[in-house]
């Protein structure tokens, strides 16, 4: 893993709203988020374009994801896009369906105005 203060600066500050923690584990970066009683960790085993999100409430984990991203998409690019799904987790009611019964596949969503969308 190479770390990179720039990069720890500019995820920690996408995500100041969350009182966000960042620690270097293993080789990655585990940074967690929270808002009220909802909570996200991130692993990130930085510079790999992947990363794994465990999506947590009172009760526990309720859900968990990889995302990977395509060469070519810049640091800034991949934390927006992290720090948007955080926030659409954060501060929207959420739930969980199945949407494909035959592959079992479930997806996290959250509403915002009435519409039900994924948090990705």
């Amino acid at each position: 893993m190479n770390q990179n203060a720039v990069f720890e600066q500019q995820l920690l500050d996408a995500l100041a709203d969350f009182a966000p923690t960042l620690a270097v584990e293993k080789g990655s970066y585990r940074i967690n988020a929270m808002f009220d009683s909802k909570q996200v960790a991130i692993v990130w085993p930085y510079p790999l374009a992947e990363v794994f999100l465990d999506f947590s409430v009172p009760d526990g984990v309720i859900f968990s994801e990889w995302v990977e991203y395509y060469d070519g998409e810049s640091d800034a690019e991949q934390i927006l896009d992290i720090a948007r799904t955080v926030r659409n987790f954060l501060l929207h009611e959420i739930r969980v369906v199945k949407i494909d019964r035959l592959l079992k596949r479930s997806e996290l969503q959250f509403q915002q105005a009435g519409t039900w969308s994924s948090v990705f």
